[in-house]
């Protein structure tokens, strides 16, 4: 006759008590880790350079849109595109006006508007943020404003993506968690990056 398979023993639940008492050890514990984390050179270091990366992509932004550091080039040749839409004149709006640069660059401002177009040669303003010197707007003799530099679009994007990401991350504390603080970090670094390649 084969012998009875071995039941497991009965599991005995714990008392309300002792679930409390798990609970407030596991509590005390995860407190004790945040506490010897955020005592770290490591997390210093990240969160330093966060906040850094934070400022830097503030600055791009406060260029595009506000005061910025300008420099005057001259241009050799001017290329005009024109859009659909057309002023009760019968002008036709300018999406986009070329300028081929004395030293060689071609920049192109994105326009979209109904605007007087530059002489065949000349000089041109472009503004650029003051720390990573990215060229963000230009204009030209003839016009009051700035516009877009079709360049600094990419710049744009990537600094907005990085902004919200950051803010994001900040706002919900998840710089208080090793693993998500050095996702922020891997992230803010591979958005400098591209911003200092770019």
């Amino acid at each position: 006759m084969s012998a009875e398979p071995r039941r497991r023993p009965r599991r005995i639940p714990f008392t309300p008590e002792e679930v409390a008492n798990i609970i407030a050890v596991k509590k005390r514990k995860e407190l004790l880790q945040l506490i010897h984390f955020k005592r770290s050179k490591g997390f210093k270091l990240q969160n330093v350079f966060n906040v850094c990366c934070f400022f830097i992509y503030w600055e791009v932004l406060i260029c595009f849109f506000g005061p910025s550091n300008y420099d005057q080039y001259a241009y050799t040749r001017v290329e005009t595109k024109y859009g659909n839409h057309y002023s009760p004149e019968g002008k036709a709006i300018v999406e986009s006006v070329e300028l081929k640069g004395a030293d060689g660059n071609n920049y192109r401002l994105m326009i979209q508007d109904f605007v007087d177009l530059p002489a065949e040669s000349g000089s041109f303003v472009v503004a650029h943020d003051f720390l990573l010197h990215k060229k963000l707007k230009a204009s030209y003799a003839g016009i009051s404003e700035f516009y877009r530099l079709y360049e600094a679009s990419p710049i744009l994007i990537i600094v907005l993506l990085a902004l919200v990401t950051s803010s994001v991350a900040y706002f919900y504390n998840l710089n208080e968690n090793p693993g998500s603080l050095t996702a922020v970090t891997f992230l803010n670094a591979l958005a400098l990056l591209a911003l200092i390649c770019i």
